[in-house]
């Protein structure tokens, strides 16, 4: 929807009709939409499976932290110089790299995170994570997510030990007893935020990493044990019996190869032969292993030889696939910037009535990223492209970890003074020492 405004002297009834000469006012408005709204997923996933494969099979384990602790890197705030400096305390009071990790690592393996934002009159205090296995939106008996009057899905509902507790826009329910009524102008359900990665364009679920790799893992997973136990009880001993020997004969031959060792001796007759179980030959399972490994890898965006280092791989296209998923990761972050703006910054902003901007962002945590941003800096820097200003310095030295209370106090100073460039831009290229 476009509109348009100019201003106009008069007022313009409305059973006259406006005449294109006489309008002051132009507007572009597009007819309201008429589709249903109707939600894709209907019904939540069995989070249960994904959660067990992650907890007991170890390549899956592997790739879900790997994907973690690339996406959350380190968290940098960008905006008023003081208003960083508030956010940049209070992600230390709360914790924020830890929250972020486990709400990640909720959205990978489950398909998206819940957690209760817990508010005092002046702050966030916590940002609580809740079991995505307890909860849900309020839905319909087609299992479709409940609207309210304004197209906002009417509440969640969470699910523990059979009892049932709904978050409403007015009211927390439990058991038909209202537990918490809304304050005036509060929302309740601004308490409760979903985070996801991936979902369809009108679903409010997310979808989960795990979920179209799921069959791969657990047939890899299975031919695992398989070729395990085979390869664990190759080798062993074995006894050839010809006839049928007594039963005391049995038990006490079994008694003998039980605690069989290089130093036993054994005497035995001609109708008693003992032997190894034949090793079985792996080579063409081991290669199965690694196809379904392989389409884990791809189906969750991690090359495989970023976790396993039997795959054959040639160094170029290992470069390349590391890129694509880098370029993969910045979606995400991007993705989940978004989100943490909406759910904490501006809230935050709103509760300590500050103006801001502030907006946060992620760095590569890739050294291969790392280094070509160096060097691209460092080349613009060399054919003055960019000068050398307190700005820029603080933003590098906080994304290298490095200290910043001199830069802070320059900056400071530089930002009175209007900002006048401590370094004349000239069109030379130079080597700044």
């Amino acid at each position: 929807m476009i509109r348009v405004s100019l201003p106009f002297i008069g007022e313009i009834k409305k059973e006259e009709p406006i005449q294109k000469e006489d309008a002051w006012m132009v507007e572009l408005i597009g007819p309201p939409p008429t589709s249903k709204t109707e939600e894709r997923t209907k019904r939540k996933d069995k989070i249960s499976d994904f959660q067990k494969l992650y907890l007991v099979d170890g390549l899956t384990f592997g790739f879900v932290n790997y994907l973690v602790h690339k996406i959350i890197s380190k968290i940098l705030f960008t905006g008023d110089p003081e208003d960083v400096k508030i956010f940049e305390i209070w992600q230390d009071k709360i914790n924020l790299r830890i929250k972020l990790e486990d709400i990640v690592q909720d959205i990978i393996v489950c398909g998206g995170a819940w957690t209760e934002m817990i508010y005092s009159s002046v702050d966030l205090e916590d940002i609580k994570i809740i079991n995505p296995e307890t909860m849900d939106y309020i839905r319909d008996n087609q299992e479709n997510i409940k609207l309210d009057d304004e197209g906002k899905f009417l509440g969640f509902v969470q699910e523990i030990n059979g009892r049932k507790r709904y978050w409403y826009k007015d009211r927390i329910e439990e058991s038909n007893n209202v537990l918490f009524k809304a304050d005036k102008d509060e929302d309740l359900r601004d308490r409760i935020k979903y985070w996801k990665l991936i979902s369809f364009g009108e679903s409010e679920l997310g979808i989960s990493f795990i979920k179209a790799v799921y069959r791969s893992a657990i047939i890899r997973s299975n031919l695992e044990d398989m070729i395990g136990e085979s390869g664990f009880r190759g080798g062993g001993i074995v006894a050839y019996l010809t006839g049928e020997p007594s039963q005391e004969q049995k038990r006490n031959l079994r008694e003998q190869l039980t605690n069989i060792t290089s130093r036993n001796i054994f005497l035995l007759k001609d109708n008693i032969k003992l032997s190894t179980i034949p090793i079985p030959e792996l080579s063409a399972r081991e290669q199965l292993l690694y196809s379904l490994a392989d389409f884990q890898a791809s189906g969750m965006g991690v090359p495989l030889e970023a976790l396993l280092s039997g795959t054959k791989t040639y160094r170029q296209d290992f470069i390349n696939k590391m890129a694509d998923m880098e370029a993969r990761i910045e979606s995400y972050q991007a993705r989940l910037a978004e989100q943490i703006q909406e759910y904490i910054i501006v809230p935050l902003l709103t509760l300590w009535k500050r103006k801001g901007p502030v907006k946060v962002q992620f760095s590569s945590s890739s050294t291969h990223t790392q280094m070509n941003r160096s060097r691209v800096i460092a080349t613009l820097a060399r054919r003055g492209l960019i000068s050398r200003d307190p700005e820029l310095e603080l933003h590098l030295r906080k994304e290298l970890k490095l200290p910043t209370s001199i830069v802070e106090v320059t900056l400071d100073s530089w930002i009175k003074n209007k900002k006048e460039s401590p370094q004349d831009v000239t069109d030379k290229e130079i080597d700044v020492t």
